[in-house]
């Protein structure tokens, strides 16, 4: 049989009062905005996977606030017994996060990558800087792209705190978000799928991601040795890894 082994790690951080990063994986997400938040669980490849991390922006609650929306969107979304469509629900996101800037009058948001797995076929979504990377047993691939000035990335949208170009959270009016896709990625044995804010990949080089996933542990020690590393060196940001790896049973 088929599966999809997930490990989940979320943390806070040695320099910031709260988490503002959230992530999804099917229903399952930081509910209740935890400064920790550790799990591991196989699913059965009949079932569909979809696997985002969010960094939230904004500053203390009004970051955590924005994550916090689009992973509960996500997680809403993945309960029900329909079809849904992880680009069209980007967008949903980006309108709820709009909608309560209006309402509240405080400027925040979110990034976000996704990962869709469909009977070993994978799709990937992003906006912001939030990344996802495929190991194949031989080499490391960077399948996100950045949407940031120092990307290179010349855009119109908005920035945070000088850096991106796009994030959940714009109305429509002022800019229509792009998100970067990399579809119909066909899993194989063993493949590592590693989803990640920027507080793990600020700390660690590729070749640092690259060496700890070829270092053939499971999802829950290369993880936990990457977060580890990059408390180690500062931690100064919030820290979410999602991991998965497609196997045979």
């Amino acid at each position: 049989m088929e599966q999809y082994l997930v490990y989940i790690n979320s943390n806070v951080g040695k320099a910031r009062l709260s988490n503002q990063d959230n992530f999804a994986v099917n229903e399952k997400y930081n509910i209740d905005c935890l400064n920790y938040f550790e799990s591991e669980f196989t699913i059965t490849s009949e079932h569909r996977l979809t696997a985002s991390v969010f960094d939230g922006m904004g500053g203390l609650q009004n970051g955590e606030k924005a994550a916090h929306i689009a992973a509960e969107c996500f997680a809403d979304e993945a309960k029900k017994d329909t079809y849904y469509s992880c680009f069209d629900l980007i967008y949903k996101c980006n309108d709820l996060i709009a909608e309560e800037i209006r309402d509240t009058k405080i400027k925040m948001g979110s990034t976000i990558v996704t990962c869709d797995i469909t009977n070993g076929k994978a799709d990937f979504y992003n906006v912001g800087d939030s990344r996802a990377y495929y190991y194949d047993g031989a080499d490391l691939k960077l399948l996100t792209v950045d949407h940031s000035y120092q990307n290179g990335i010349e855009e119109i949208g908005h920035k945070r705190n000088g850096a991106l170009t796009q994030f959940l959270g714009i109305p429509e009016d002022e800019f229509i978000i792009e998100p970067y896709e990399v579809r119909d990625m066909i899993l194989k044995e063993n493949d590592i799928i590693l989803l990640c804010t920027d507080g793990l990949y600020s700390f660690l080089t590729n070749e640092e991601i690259a060496s700890a996933i070829k270092s053939e542990g499971s999802p829950n020690c290369i993880a936990k040795s990457m977060i580890e590393t990059a408390l180690g060196r500062g931690g100064t940001d919030n820290i979410t890894v999602v991991m998965i790896k497609y196997s045979f049973s």
